[in-house]
């Protein structure tokens, strides 16, 4: 019993050993960490000085560099004076509807429908002239040579070319262009579009551009059958003024009906007494 004990006793002091031993080892090592620590830092401290110490040095002595010097350089201003041209002003042409801008050879300019204005209700089958009104609005006097011929859209059995004039149209002059006709069967809208061509075959048409002109009808079976070749009479055509396309209406005259009736003469004849008297044909007696 007693040796029981004093093992345990023993056991108790070892123990009391080591845990002595360990803090003393914990103590000697926080000892060790504070001591670097301040070695850090009083070595910062002392390599801070020295920075300051050198940059106070530096500041008491500046060392300045000369920067190097720039030169500017002046380039001189070239001016070029580019003499004005001098504008010929233009005669204004007396058709105000197409004024040609530059100086083409064959060049056309639309004056005005002389018949058969855009839209115009036909019957079908209706035969009917076409006349446009065209200038000369290039620098070419124009020709029998020259031609007017269907370039696109409804045809309407008109032919595929024929003579724009049988004469002469100087630049600056007009002249009424015709095509002969015929509006569609079916029931619809047709427009047709012409163009011209020099004598050289090339085409032109309407301003710089070459634009065509056209015929626009609507064949419709509430329109009788009429023919559109204006006739003569006595009330005159009403005239275009130039540059302003106007619709040429022919204002037929009313042609009086003479007095037909006839005056019925008096035939009553009188009747002739025919009484015949009667003979006496008593015989007397012998």
């Amino acid at each position: 019993m007693i040796d029981r004990v004093s093992d345990e006793l023993k056991n108790i002091k070892n123990l009391a050993v080591i845990g002595l031993v360990i803090l003393a080892v914990i103590v000697l090592g926080l000892l060790v960490v504070r001591v670097v620590g301040n070695a850090r830092t009083i070595s910062a401290q002392s390599a801070g000085q020295d920075l300051t110490a050198t940059y106070a040095k530096e500041l008491e002595s500046p060392t300045w560099t000369a920067a190097p010097s720039l030169t500017s350089t002046i380039r001189p201003t070239i001016t070029i004076l580019i003499p004005e041209e001098t504008q010929t002003p233009t005669p204004a042409q007396s058709n105000t509807y197409y004024q040609p801008s530059g100086v083409s050879c064959d060049v056309a300019g639309f004056v005005a429908d002389i018949t058969i204005p855009g839209g115009m209700e036909l019957a079908p089958g209706t035969v009917f002239t076409k006349t446009w009104s065209l200038r000369n609005g290039g620098t070419c006097t124009w020709n029998s040579d020259y031609q007017i011929y269907f370039y696109s859209g409804s045809q309407l059995d008109g032919p595929s070319s024929q003579d724009l004039t049988d004469g002469e149209v100087d630049p600056g002059d007009s002249v009424e262009v015709s095509v002969e006709l015929v509006a569609s069967d079916d029931v619809g809208n047709y427009i047709g579009y012409w163009a011209l061509k020099n004598d050289s075959g090339d085409p032109f048409g309407i301003g710089t551009y070459g634009e065509p002109f056209y015929v626009d009808i609507y064949a419709s079976d509430e329109v009788a059958t009429i023919t559109s070749t204006p006739t003569s009479c006595d009330t005159p055509a009403a005239t275009n003024t130039p540059g302003t396309p106007t619709e040429t209406s022919v204002l037929p005259t009313d042609t009086p009906i003479p007095d037909t009736e006839t005056s019925i003469p008096d035939s009553e004849t009188p009747i002739p007494d025919t009484e015949t008297p009667i003979p006496d044909t008593e015989t007397p007696e012998p």
